[in-house]
């Protein structure tokens, strides 16, 4: 099952679609692939590179994956699924990504500047309208501090869109045994719209 933030960054994205229309994404922590696959059926992205680190919900995402190519929902080849550790991070080859997105990744205070360290590295060698997306549970607000704190020294500057998430009420399901339509409360889940300073 998600988490509600999944829920959030899809409903985002099926209200913002020229965001991720014809651009090349890379999903952080991706679980069982709602929101990518949202986002591939319904906004026309030009590639999404979903990732996550445990192999059995690798294994999982890769199975929802071909699953919703078989039926129609995706285009085969449009998504691509990796195994990431973020304290590795990505070659520079595979960096060149549009939109660097990520839901209900900020819960580990640990795993924070990994994070966010990533994901710069992904921005600054991106096109300068390059965005990361964040869409995050408020649950404990000393980690949720933690992650503003960082990613204000990491040279970001963001820009809060929660109210621009509509709650639509008729979403696309992909087949992963999910459905889009849950009310998760608007005051608990943040999302942000971030690029680095000086872009």
């Amino acid at each position: 099952m998600p988490w509600e933030a999944g829920h959030f960054l899809a409903e985002y994205a099926l209200a913002n679609p020229s965001l991720f229309k014809e651009k090349r994404i890379l999903e952080l922590g991706s679980g069982i692939g709602l929101t990518g696959l949202t986002i591939a059926a319904q906004c026309s992205p030009e590639e999404i590179l979903m990732t996550d680190h445990n192999d059995e919900v690798i294994a999982n995402l890769r199975y929802n994956v071909r699953i919703n190519e078989e039926e129609g929902h995706v285009d085969h080849d449009l998504i691509k699924v990796a195994c990431l550790d973020w304290l590795e991070g990505l070659s520079l080859q595979q960096n060149h990504f549009d939109v660097v997105m990520a839901a209900d990744c900020v819960y580990d205070p640990d795993s924070v500047p990994a994070l966010v360290k990533l994901v710069k590295t992904c921005l600054s060698v991106a096109k300068p309208d390059s965005k990361a997306i964040f869409a995050t549970s408020r649950r404990n607000m000393k980690t949720f501090e933690l992650f503003k704190n960082v990613m204000n020294e990491a040279s970001f500057e963001w820009r809060d869109e929660s109210e621009k998430v509509t709650h639509l009420k008729t979403l696309f399901s992909p087949s992963c045994s999910v459905m889009l339509n849950r009310n998760p409360k608007r005051e608990d889940i943040k999302l942000y719209v971030a690029k680095l300073r000086g872009d």
